[in-house]
């Protein structure tokens, strides 16, 4: 699901979250709907960031974010694995990707591959 592949690409498991791309394309899921979830995470993760550095509980950023307490703990853990500087660049390959799945002759596979490494390997 995409749960999972975003639970895989926020502990950067490069090859897991390669094979669940794979799954989620051989299952006809959409490229744009897979890639706006994971910019969603990408975005809530940087959000978490910023409120930790502001100083908030990490009850606080799960209640504004919407994280359910039994995933609080991982998701904050995710969002460490992250500085400023990479989500930014992220989040630009995001959208770097969602405009090459509309106007390029390329694989879309080829292009949600090169995401996820982008995502997971520093």
């Amino acid at each position: 699901t995409v749960f999972e592949l975003t639970d895989a690409l926020g502990r950067r498991q490069t090859a897991d979250a390669l094979q669940i791309m794979a799954s989620m394309l051989d299952a006809r899921e959409a490229p744009i709907r897979i890639l706006a979830m994971v910019a969603r995470h990408i975005r809530r993760l940087w959000q978490a960031n910023d409120a930790l550095r502001r100083g908030e509980s990490e009850n606080a950023v799960g209640k504004s974010l919407r994280v359910h307490q039994f995933f609080l703990r991982d998701f904050l853990r995710q969002a460490r694995m992250f500085n400023d500087r990479e989500l930014a660049r992220l989040l630009e390959r995001i959208y770097q990707t969602d405009r090459a799945l509309k106007s390029s002759r390329a694989s879309a596979e080829l292009h949600m591959q090169q995401l996820v490494l982008d995502i997971c390997i520093r």
